[in-house]
């Protein structure tokens, strides 16, 4: 048997080696990540024709902002849309075009991008008190008792509230209150947005845009 003469150094090109891989793997995400955003592929369009060049959205048009979601939230929309489970006529013919690692890239690209994630709790709105302290009589809990610090959503998945359209906000609640929108742990969202009047909720929209 042949003892090599520097065993940490046999080590250390062993671990290396092994790590080649899924850096490569993280660098190919990467590179199609970006290029299906921003140049898309022979059967999908660039996505950031309609959600911005950053991923900021478009609030005009009411698309939502990208940049800075959750990887696995971002997935699991476009499983849903694949499914036919959440409703857009454009988002279900692009998801279902687009296969896993497509879909995977783009979502690890755009969790990436920075975003904003800081809303000004202290303007004197009349819903600012359900982002922190929710409401007992309506049954509501805090925002962001679950969508994490000031919005920003949180390391289980739940994505951020903030920078949002308030077209879109407002758009995505009445979906949650329609039962057209679903999660897979259960369903507070249509709780909440059915608890919520119109007034708290266009309030709502406003200050978290």
């Amino acid at each position: 048997m042949i003892t090599p003469k520097h065993p940490l150094s046999l080590i250390m090109a062993l671990m290396l080696s092994a790590l080649l891989p899924a850096a490569a793997w993280a660098s190919h995400t990467q590179s199609l990540g970006a290029s299906e955003a921003h140049h898309g592929s022979r059967s999908v369009p660039a996505c950031d024709l309609c959600h911005g060049d950053q991923g900021q959205g478009e609030p005009r048009a009411g698309y939502p902002k990208l940049a800075g979601l959750d990887a696995s939230y971002l997935q699991h929309q476009m499983l849903f849309y694949q499914r036919g489970e959440r409703h857009n006529n454009v988002m279900q013919q692009y998801a279902r075009l687009m296969n896993q690692d497509q879909i995977r890239a783009v979502a690890e690209y755009y969790s990436q991008l920075p975003a904003p994630h800081h809303v000004d709790i202290s303007a004197r709105r009349p819903s600012a008190q359900l982002l922190t302290q929710g409401s007992v009589e309506q049954g509501i809990p805090a925002c962001f008792s679950c969508h994490g610090v000031q919005g920003g959503g949180n390391s289980d998945g739940i994505p951020s509230i903030v920078g949002q359209p308030p077209a879109y906000f407002i758009d995505q609640m009445n979906a949650w209150r329609t039962g057209q929108r679903i999660v897979e742990e259960g369903d507070p969202m249509q709780t909440i947005a059915r608890s919520l009047t119109r007034d708290q909720l266009v309030d709502l929209a406003q200050l978290l845009k």
